[in-house]
């Protein structure tokens, strides 16, 4: 086949959460685009948040690329399922689920593209529009053959030299996004990575699987240029860091805020940051001195029981509470992420949870039940311990997980039961975003600003649109059983 017009799509999971208000089109569908059109592609790039194909837009595309997290899943295969059926052109997916699970991709496309997907792509691309039928060539790639059987090349080795600045004009209606006044008012900051990987090994957490472990970074000057870009195309200067941790090596990001500080870019930016940031008073200074005015930070809990079963390194509730008062006393806003559900949680642990992030001042926070993601410690020992709550998906023909927007509880906590805990981790974000507490953040506006009453009324609007659904999978919980016991045999199969 001839092929010239890619079309990359990101789906929207039906469930809501608390990033459904904002419309991030993520890094791996602009860097992929970018690839492919400096090698000469007609590419389109469409995220549902921002403006849905339509469907001249899907017939378009003689190769059709998704990525695919856990929580948009079903919305991605049933899409490529009527894709397949209705244009027949090639499907393709990466991301974090299909990388896991390449098998599960096969059943609804051609090919998966496991880990990081810019070179593998490319020359997936290359293959097919000289009109290929073997792929075995490829690394980092799953595909199917004519014969209907599954092929697992061997991994590609991760990318060590990533400058590439993507260029979002590819992103179909994204320009007109960030236009509205609605950006004004709450910006979300256009995304700019500068590393990837992750040292750390949470249990719960899929980057080292998609990214290792090692950390990686782009240079100083591609950050720059990535920066300079995002401006120009925007027209505001808000960034959004979107490394897995921001600050994981110190020196490096100090190198990083001094060369941002010395550019004058006159930024205001926010990052996710592990607690211990605080710890270094040099780091601290360079982060407001760059502009940073947000942090997102993984607390994870408040018990430091679980918060050693998290593999959270020295991280106590202690520390988490002197770092708060430290981010705080500098200007910066602090987000707290929280992840309840562990074993060594019991009843009340997220309403205390809340509580406490209120005597705290957070801005903002999120409580997300332990989920179960594929190829995870998590999943693999909840598996064998047969604690899982499955449904039957007719569409895959079997019993699956619904991860909904990933704020859906799916095991058996070993302290309570499933659906105490969805009903606690509900009643937390009640508590959190409750009328009160939303007038107690309008009263401190001439002291804090207008900032953490934006992101308390944000909070409010979310869980609101979010409750039905809550409601819903609550109500199946309580009349649900748990899925048996699978062999460790079938557990390695699902999660190879």
């Amino acid at each position: 086949m001839s092929l010239r017009n890619v079309t990359l799509l990101r789906c929207d999971p039906e469930s809501s959460n608390v990033y459904s208000s904002f419309s991030h089109p993520g890094l791996g569908l602009p860097i992929i685009g970018t690839v492919l059109s400096r090698a000469g592609y007609q590419v389109r790039i469409f995220v549902d948040s921002i403006l849905p194909p339509s469907r001249e837009d899907l017939a378009h595309g003689e190769l059709v690329g998704f990525t695919v997290n856990s929580a948009c899943s079903r919305e991605s295969f049933a899409l490529a399922d009527r894709l397949r059926k209705e244009v027949g052109c090639p499907i393709v997916f990466g991301g974090p689920h299909v990388t896991s699970l390449p098998g599960e991709g096969l059943e609804h496309g051609d090919f998966v593209v496991r880990k990081e997907g810019e070179r593998t792509v490319l020359e997936l691309a290359r293959a097919l529009d000289r009109g290929a039928t073997d792929f075995g060539g490829i690394l980092g790639l799953s595909w199917r053959d004519a014969g209907g059987r599954f092929h697992h090349n061997p991994d590609r080795p991760v990318e060590e030299s990533f400058d590439l600045v993507p260029d979002q004009s590819l992103i179909a209606g994204y320009r007109e996004l960030n236009q509205r006044w609605t950006q004004h008012l709450f910006p979300t900051g256009m995304l700019v990575s500068t590393s990837r990987g992750c040292p750390f090994r949470c249990t719960f957490c899929t980057i080292p699987q998609v990214y290792g472990n090692a950390m990686r970074f782009r240079s100083h000057d591609a950050v720059v240029a990535d920066i300079r870009q995002q401006i120009a195309f925007s027209g505001r200067r808000y960034i959004y860091f979107a490394d897995d941790n921001f600050t994981a090596l110190r020196q490096q990001a100090k190198a990083l805020l001094q060369r941002l500080v010395d550019e004058r870019l006159d930024i205001r930016f926010s990052a996710q940051v592990r607690a211990d940031v605080t710890q270094d008073p040099e780091l601290m200074d360079l982060l407001v001195a760059a502009g940073c005015y947000l942090v997102f930070v993984g607390f994870e809990s408040i018990n430091d029981a679980t918060l050693k079963a998290y593999r959270k390194g020295n991280q106590t509730r202690a520390g988490i509470e002197r770092a708060i008062r430290e981010l705080h006393a500098r200007g910066v806003l602090v987000h707290g992420m929280f992840v309840l559900g562990a074993d060594e949680d019991g009843p009340g642990a997220a309403l205390q949870t809340a509580r406490w992030a209120l005597e705290q001042r957070l801005e903002s926070i999120q409580i997300l039940p332990l989920c179960p993601l594929p190829g995870t410690e998590t999943l693999s020992a909840l598996e064998a311990q047969g604690r899982l709550y499955k449904e039957w998906d007719p569409a895959a023909g079997r019993e699956q997980l619904n991860y909904g927007a990933g704020n859906y509880v799916l095991h058996r906590p070993a302290r309570m039961e499933a659906a105490q805990l969805q009903r606690e981790i509900l009643d937390a974000h009640r508590l959190f975003y409750s009328r009160r507490s939303l007038w107690r953040s309008a009263l401190r506006i001439p002291l804090d600003g207008l900032s953490p009453f934006l992101f308390r009324a944000l909070g409010r609007q979310i869980l609101r649109h979010a409750e039905p659904e809550i409601q819903r999978h609550l109500s199946w919980l309580e009349s649900a059983s748990l899925a048996p016991p699978r062999s460790a045999a079938a557990i390695r199969q699902e999660v190879a």
